[in-house]
């Protein structure tokens, strides 16, 4: 496993207004769609070639102050917000550092809870345990779009305002625009070539974070992100996103009982698209089992008992319409007696 300094070089940044942080000026990059594994050197992107903390500073300075005095003007490009409230927004933008122009999306948080803030003394905030996530899914070798700035600002009262940026993936679709609109647009010839793909991909992101002891406590199609669905360059890729919802165990056991949950949520969110049959998520389900029961990791091909995961599948279907009939404001606690495992 490759350890955060082969991953990332970092280095730690202060501005005025009391925020503090650090900055990646190399960074193990993921988008060419292969994953972060054991064997390769740390790479430079084009845009990002010898970046300095004075780089970041000077776009991170104006960035956090707004717009005000023109502070943005010739930083920012392309300025498109995905989310927006009260307390804070994310957006992607074309960001200019050092010499190049950096694809990325931002994620500014204000909290006003003070129970909140000094509970976040103790165990870091949200978006301190986001990048931390970020860098631990990358070491394991799942795909994640690599955090290159964390911002904190406050101390004495905790941490009352946020910002995290992170890389972009050019090209990726949402696993739920995938199943509701993208496989509509296929020739059933290709199609089912297609859905195996699909399956198998994300049976082996499903197993690879039971094997790296890692739960996502809201494990759903829109928090997928898909490049190459249709395999044309050795894809499907998938990539977790939303990663407020991820932490870590080291027990097996924890981490085979929060992989069941995780199949269960999954098949959930994919109900109610068309494209996705009961025979597409027995294929999933087979392939998670072929991979957690085969003795090969994600390569293992092993049949396994054919009468135990027919069984498993009926279960699945079962859990899966049961779940959806459940307030989607339900606890992860409620799911324990039918997610299997």
């Amino acid at each position: 496993m490759k350890g955060v300094a082969e991953l990332f070089e970092w280095v730690r940044i202060s501005l005025d207004g009391g925020w503090r942080g650090r900055v990646a000026l190399r960074w193990q990059s993921t988008l060419a769609g292969e994953r972060a594994g054991a064997g390769e050197s740390i790479r430079e992107g084009d845009s990002a070639r010898g970046l300095t903390s004075e780089d970041w500073r000077s776009v991170l300075v104006g960035l956090v102050g707004g717009s005000d005095g023109g502070a943005m003007a010739g930083l920012v490009a392309d300025r498109e917000v995905l989310k927006a409230s009260r307390s804070g927004e994310v957006f992607r933008c074309g960001l200019t550092v050092g010499e190049g122009v950096l694809d990325v999306v931002c994620k500014h948080d204000r909290e006003t809870s003070i129970v909140r803030r000094m509970g976040w003394l103790f165990r870091g905030s949200p978006a301190r345990r986001q990048v931390a996530m970020g860098v631990a899914l990358l070491e394991s070798g799942l795909r994640t779009p690599a955090p290159l700035v964390l911002l904190e600002r406050g101390v004495l009262l905790g941490v009352r305002e946020t910002w995290v940026i992170a890389e972009t993936v050019r090209e990726a679709v949402e696993l739920d625009q995938v199943a509701t609109v993208w496989l509509y647009e296929l020739e059933a010839g290709v199609l089912r070539g297609v859905k195996n793909g699909l399956a198998g991909a994300l049976a082996e992101l499903t197993v690879g974070m039971s094997e790296g002891g890692f739960k996502h406590g809201d494990f759903k199609a829109s928090n997928i992100l898909v490049t190459d669905p249709g395999g044309d360059a050795g894809g499907p890729f998938p990539w977790l996103i939303d990663l407020e919802g991820v932490r870590r165990d080291g027990s097996e056991a924890v981490s085979r009982k929060m992989m069941w949950r995780a199949v269960v949520r999954l098949g959930a969110s994919l109900a109610r698209a068309r494209s996705v049959t009961r025979t597409d998520r027995l294929r999933y389900l087979r392939g998670v089992l072929l991979r957690v029961e085969g003795g090969g990791g994600a390569g293992g091909d092993a049949v396994g008992d054919v009468g135990d995961w027919k069984a498993r599948w009926r279960g699945l279907d079962a859990a899966i319409m049961e779940y959806n009939q459940k307030s989607s404001g339900r606890k992860s606690g409620k799911i324990d007696g039918f997610a299997g495992g």
